[in-house]
């Protein structure tokens, strides 16, 4: 399954959850699995057949 977050949502979400300026990969990857796991996502289409083919 292909899903879609918004980084807007990631950026807010990181900030809520520890309140610091800090970046990191490994904070980034906790906070989109916990975005996921909540269900706060969109699925992506991804189209099959002759429409991919165009």
């Amino acid at each position: 399954m292909l899903v879609g977050i918004n980084p807007h949502h990631t950026k807010q979400a990181k900030e809520l959850d520890d309140n610091s300026q800090t970046k990191s990969d490994k904070k980034d990857a906790l906070t989109i699995a916990h975005l996921v796991r909540d269900g706060r996502y969109f699925d992506v289409y991804l189209p099959e057949g002759e429409y991919a083919e165009l």
